[in-house]
């Protein structure tokens, strides 16, 4: 049956304004009555809305802006929930439906009735270690599964993760999502995306990135639930990337100093700025918080004083060969003195062997 409110409803073609969509609550938008705005990102608006057909609520995405002038958006758009009709898993928001009103794309998924762990910090603060790491270990196995699947999230944040009636989290919006099946890749070469507290540094380089951008991303929320705080902050969005691509991000520890110092080097290989020194999966990332929960030995571990010093090489290239070439100048000039020194001591020990040659002659 169809809700007799719904029916009294006029259709309303979304008005663009500026090149952007804009619905009110009682406006309808094909079959569906727009009860509420839940939230809005750069390239889409989600709704509460009524489906007149099914006379159900759900959430109704709408693609935000003027897709005349915006193909690769609408590309995207449609990636988006394709991937998301494409993956199975209870913990992954799927797809209901994807049409089109009037030349607006639109795409329903379940209404879930929770708040975001976004939503969630900013009215309680950080969370209690424990917690945290149960939370990032189930959205780990729920994105070891996407990955399972051929599927790279790329955009993890506390706004993209749901919390449902149990307090267990959803994963949501894949509109940068990879394929890595099938279709071409709809990132141009130097094209940086992502959301920059939560990008690894192959992401804010423009790299060619695979699957353990996420496990970087799981490690930068997992941070930020036991901190309080994103692992790089910054004025505007290139201080922040610079502080990426440049520097270590401070140790949880010296925000949050009654961390288990466990879980902080959980969180510290997680993020690590090398990818090749990560959990190499989400699943192992998952697992090793698994062990902290059990309270059994895990297996990350904190890099050595070599390792350090590799990796500042590495990162300070210019740095460290102006290091070494003040090294060798100091090195020489102690060389040359010592040398020096040596010289003028085998000459005393000379001339004072002659002095007492010549003082025995005498006497």
């Amino acid at each position: 049956a169809v809700s007799p409110l719904a029916t009294a409803v006029p259709q309303v073609t979304p008005t663009s304004g500026l090149g952007r969509i804009g619905l009110s609550p009682g406006e309808a938008f094909g079959r569906f009555v727009i009860r509420e705005e839940l939230g809005r990102g750069g390239m889409g608006i989600v709704y509460r809305a009524l489906d007149q057909d099914l006379d159900r609520e759900v959430a109704l995405k709408l693609l935000a802006i003027d897709v005349s002038d915006r193909s690769r958006d609408l590309q995207r758009f449609r990636r988006e929930a394709a991937l998301a009709s494409k993956l199975r898993h209870p913990r992954i928001v799927g797809v209901y439906s994807f049409g089109e009103v009037d030349g607006w794309p639109f795409f329903t998924m379940p209404l879930v009735e929770g708040r975001s762990l976004k939503d969630q910090l900013k009215q309680s603060g950080r969370f209690e270690p424990r917690r945290a790491a149960e939370l990032v270990r189930k959205a780990a196995r729920t994105i070891d599964a996407a990955h399972q699947q051929r599927v790279v999230h790329r955009d993890l944040k506390p706004a993209n993760v749901l919390l449902d009636a149990e307090g267990g989290p959803l994963i949501l919006d894949f509109g940068l999502a990879k394929d890595l099946g099938t279709g071409p890749d709809l990132t141009r070469t130097g094209e940086v995306l992502g959301t920059p507290c939560y990008m690894s540094p192959e992401q804010a380089r423009a790299e060619v990135t695979d699957h353990r951008v996420d496990v970087y991303a799981l490690g930068t929320i997992l941070y930020e639930l036991v901190t309080g705080r994103v692992p790089y902050e910054g004025e505007t969005a290139g201080e922040v990337l610079h502080k990426i691509l440049t520097s270590d991000a401070p140790p949880p520890r010296q925000h949050a100093p009654e961390l288990p110092y466990e879980l902080e080097t959980v969180i510290l290989k997680a993020m690590h700025r090398e990818a090749r020194a990560r959990y190499q999966t989400a699943g192992d990332l998952a697992e090793d918080l698994a062990r902290f929960l059990d309270d059994t030995p895990v297996v990350a571990k904190r890099p050595g004083w070599t390792a350090k010093l590799k990796r500042y090489v590495r990162n300070h290239r210019s740095a460290s060969v102006m290091f070494v070439l003040l090294l060798l100048t100091v090195a020489g000039g102690l060389l040359a003195y010592q040398r020096g020194a040596d010289r003028l001591a085998a000459r005393n020990t000379s001339e004072a062997a002659l002095e007492d040659l010549a003082q025995a002659r005498r006497n």
